[in-house]
């Protein structure tokens, strides 16, 4: 069993959260109080399983002594529809390769109600299984254990206990200075979003199929498959194969998945590749062996199936059960394991992966050697000249081990010119480098699993810092919450960057006013101009203008009992530095209520405040800071090597000033003199805003449409195929596809792409710099291929995956070439950061930054009319038509926007501080 990761929140002290103002989240949920838990797991597979079990006795305990526990609720949030246990690898007879005492609970705690024994008590197998005489289940009844005892926690627990299956995570987020985690998971029957809070949380999703980067476009190819889906796909796999060969006998591949196959004869020999040498691949060997010694081969003679084991290593290795190695399982070593630094807990990891990983079971090894050892025996009786004894109808299987080897290419036979096999391969020596080809009917990966799939939604940290950062030592039920983050001696530094990855605007929250959508570009600290720009529209309605330019919407929301304008304003990022009025704007759009995504100007003041709260909360941090400053407020121009003084001053004290900060320049000042609502409002702008009724996505600099790095129908690019729901309505997958492009490209995980990218170099790599291909260009070129759910991809391109000899732009030009269309439906991005780009109108992106703080223009994008007197709020409710209609009143050029919607650009200038229309 894995041991899980067990992360919890950062805590950035100094921010009060009940004097925070109002819950700007509130605009984006999906439901709308989220629901708050001392503990939240994400999986719940084997290790959350057993933390579970723990956690219900550490309740009883407390119970029986009258005692409150620090823990009192928990929820676990897993993917799969119902508890599954390698669902794939359940072959007949495969025994588990520990004592079934290495349970969930007996090691720990031998009386608990939840052992592997409680289990056979409760089915009236005990006797049963004692009278066996062996001490290792089969792996099928252990699994069915797992799933009892998912069930019996979940009775136990009762209203304390929720596990929600279903649902998948898309983000994870810090909020109030870390003091509390938000959870964000994706309904996969509705697509709805699902909002829950939590003090603590525990990360455990298990792994993902590891699919080698040349075997990744074939990925869902009917003759491939990965040992995780080996049991659910073997039959169809074999069954596609037959059919390959032109054999009239054949059933249909596409028949049912039950693993009968008789009847089956093939019109020539079959040959399978296994890749691989841990566990999975030798057991997947002797299954298929099996198998295939049940299918005939049409044609007279001895004719033989084919087996290839293909290894890196020079042979099969055992895994080690040696006692002394086994006893790294132990409880005490688990706690040992947890109380050391990361470095030292991966070098612990690396010297026991020989118990568990890349390696087989002793019994397995031999059972296989008798196979090969009798293939040499059959061998030299034919070879005699009265021969040896045949097998039945000629069917027979050759197993082959070949070690050494890599697979450096595979390309796929047109199957209407040949009954050949399906795929041809390339085998490199990994020794001398020699080559070989070879010819498949059919390959299954036992390529492991992939364990670092959850940081795509640990999204607080960002993937650069979440991957240095080390995680707590331990989970204590009653002991105080620790910080995680990077150490400095004795002091832990907390997460400053608290990314919002993602917001979900729901339909009856977009025009709850009745009003108009305005989207602004970046206003950075230009507080005139957007005053105009409201001024503008307010004008062009015939409403009066107060002092502070908002004295009729307030009367408005009075009015209407909403805590929103008739018209919603949605900024795209960077309201704050470079203008002298930041703190002005930020007040303005809490006045009004706005939304917006957070820029990568606004992340620099968001990380320097949490820096500052967080030194403000250490012994004598308020006096150090002063002294600080006066110093800064003394030197008329810092220089560099005054900002390298204050920096190694910070350290003396342990606290750590990251690099690249300049410690009382302007993004310093304007962080440590934000009023508290000032900052909450900066913190609840999320990174990514989702509005899934008008098929847009908003972000401050931009997103992918696909992985750069991968063909363009590679099943791993969302846009490659329709998703997956029981729910087939259009909106429905829409919002799914829209969902996946967030959460499913790796490179539009990581925050730092979506506040900063601005091109794609010719290595294939992201940029914030000006030269390379323009990612809204990519998005142009992706997004007019898609042709709805119901097309199947296609492309007639031969190249390869990309690699970085390859010239990216050249590579990527001749990918599209052969690509006819895309299962997909038309979404648009709303977006800011590029002034040098200017206006930036493309039928599926708005670029909206026009540079206002160099003097050039202030940007809306309006969608839809304005609210009328009389008109019915709740009719408005809902995304209809009239959102996409064009207020004629309003100054500015008609753009189309969707499909066939339209709106408008307004825009003024901004010079010397001085708004005039233009």
């Amino acid at each position: 069993m894995a041991v899980n990761q067990v992360h919890e929140t950062s805590s950035i002290p100094g921010v009060d959260v009940a004097s925070k103002g109002p819950n700007y989240n509130e605009r984006y949920a999906g439901n709308e109080s989220p629901e708050v838990y001392d503990l939240l797991g994400i999986g719940f597979g084997p290790a959350n399983l057993a933390i579970t079990v723990a956690l219900l006795e550490h309740w009883d305990q407390h119970k029986a002594s009258g005692t409150e526990p620090k823990i009192k609720n928990a929820c676990f949030v897993e993917r799969h529809p119902r508890f599954s246990w390698h669902p794939g690898m359940l072959l007949p007879g495969s025994r588990m390769q520990i004592s079934f005492l290495k349970d969930l609970a007996t090691l720990r705690n031998p009386s608990s109600k939840l052992t592997f024994l409680s289990y056979l008590h409760a089915h009236g197998r005990l006797p049963a299984f004692i009278n066996r005489g062996a001490d290792t289940p089969t792996r099928r009844e252990y699994a069915d254990y797992m799933a009892w005892a998912a069930n019996r926690v979940r009775e136990l627990g009762g209203d304390a206990l929720n596990v929600r299956y279903g649902e998948d995570v898309v983000s994870v987020q810090s909020l109030d200075g870390g003091k509390t985690v938000t959870v964000i998971s994706r309904i996969q029957e509705t697509g709805e979003l699902r909002t829950r809070n939590a003090k603590t949380l525990i990360v455990a999703p298990g792994g993902t199929a590891r699919i080698p980067g040349i075997l990744a476009q074939y990925a869902t190819h009917p003759q491939v498959t990965h040992t995780s889906s080996y049991v659910q796909r073997a039959a169809s796999l074999i069954k596609a194969a037959v059919a390959s060969t032109g054999s009239s006998r054949s059933p249909s591949p596409s028949g049912s998945e039950s693993s009968h196959l008789s009847g089956l004869t093939t019109a020539r020999a079959l040959r399978i590749a296994v890749l691989g040498s841990g566990q999975s691949s030798a057991e997947v060997l002797l299954d298929l062996r099996s198998r295939l010694a049940n299918i005939p081969i049409e044609g007279e003679g001895i004719q033989e199936h084919q087996l290839d084991m293909i290894i890196r290593k020079g042979s099969l290795k055992p895994s080690d059960d040696s006692p002394f190695a086994n006893e790294i399982f132990d409880p005490e070593s688990t706690d040992k394991a947890f109380k050391l630094p990361s470095a030292a807990r991966a070098w612990l990891r690396a010297e026991y992966a020989g118990t568990n990983y890349g390696v087989v079971n002793p019994r397995t090894i031999d059972a296989l050697y008798e196979e090969v050892y009798a293939q040499r025996v059959d061998d030299a009786a034919e070879s005699r000249p009265l021969g040896g004894a045949t097998a039945p109808n000629g069917a027979r299987v050759r197993i082959n081990i070949l070690p050494y080897q890599d697979m450096s290419h595979l390309s796929v036979a047109d199957s209407e010119m040949s009954n050949g096999p399906t795929f041809s391969v390339r085998l490199r020596h990994l020794l001398t480098g020699d080559e070989q080809d070879g010819a498949y009917d059919a390959i299954v990966m036992g390529t492991g699993y992939e364990r670092q799939s959850w940081m795509r939604f640990i999204t607080w940290t960002g993937v650069r810092a979440a991957t240095r950062r080390p995680p707590i030592e331990r989970l204590e039920l009653d002991g105080e919450q620790a910080t995680i983050g990077l150490s400095k001696g004795k002091v832990k530094q907390p997460d400053f960057s608290q990314y919002i990855d993602l917001a979900s605007l729901p339909k009856h929250k977009l025009r709850a006013g009745g009003g108009r959508i305005v989207f602004v570009g970046d206003i950075h600290g230009m507080y005139t101009s957007l005053e105009y720009v409201i001024h503008t529209l307010c004008y062009l309605i015939n409403v009066n203008y107060g002092p502070h330019g908002y004295s009729i919407f307030r009367k408005l929301l009075k009015k209407l009992g909403f805590n929103a304008n008739h018209d919603l304003l949605i900024h795209t990022g960077d309201v704050v530095l470079k203008g002298p009025q930041s703190r002005e704007v930020i007040q303005e759009l809490i006045r009004i209520n706005a939304l917006g995504v957070r820029g990568n100007q606004d992340q620099k003041v968001v990380e320097w405040r949490g820096w500052i709260d967080w030194v403000l909360s250490q012994d004598g941090g308020k006096q150090w800071l002063k002294k600080m400053e006066k110093e800064v407020d003394a030197l008329k121009k810092p220089r560099k090597a005054d900002y390298e003084r204050f920096r190694k001053a910070a350290s003396v004290k342990g606290w750590t000033i990251p690099d690249g900060w300049k410690f009382g320049d302007e993004i310093y000042h304007l962080a440590r003199h934000l009023k508290s609502e000032e900052y909450q409002y900066l913190l609840s702008m999320p990174v990514a805003l989702h509005i899934p009724s008008l098929h847009t996505i908003v972000v401050h600099a931009g997103i992918l449409p696909m992985d750069p790095r991968r063909k363009v129908i590679s099943p791993h690019q969302p846009l490659s195929h329709p998703p997956k729901s029981d729910n087939r309505t259009e909106e429905a997958l829409r919002k799914l596809q829209e969902l996946a492009l967030l959460t499913d490209i790796p490179q539009n995980t990581d925050p730092w792409t979506r506040m900063n990218m601005r091109t794609i170099l010719d290595d294939g790599t992201i940029s914030r710099d000006k030269g390379g291909t323009l990612w809204s260009d990519l998005w142009h070129k992706v997004i007019k291929l898609c042709d709805g759910f119901d097309v199947q991809p296609t492309s007639n391109s031969t190249a390869a995956e990309f690699g970085a000899e390859d010239g990216w732009a050249e590579w990527v030009k001749n990918e599209f070439k052969g690509v006819k269309s895309l299962p997909c439906k038309d979404v648009t991005v709303i977006y800011g950061h590029s002034a040098s780009r200017g206006l930036d109108i493309k039928k599926w992106s708005k670029g909206l930054d026009t540079g206002c703080t160099y003097n050039l223009r202030l940007t809306a994008l309006v969608l839809g009319k304005p609210w009328k007197s009389g008109s019915s709020v709740a009719n408005a409710t809902v995304v209809d038509e009239d959102i996409y209609q064009v207020d004629e009143e309003l100054d500015g050029e008609v753009i189309s926007f969707g499909k066939k919607g339209r709106g408008k650009i307004v825009q003024v200038r901004c010079a010397d501080g001085k708004d005039r229309l233009d």
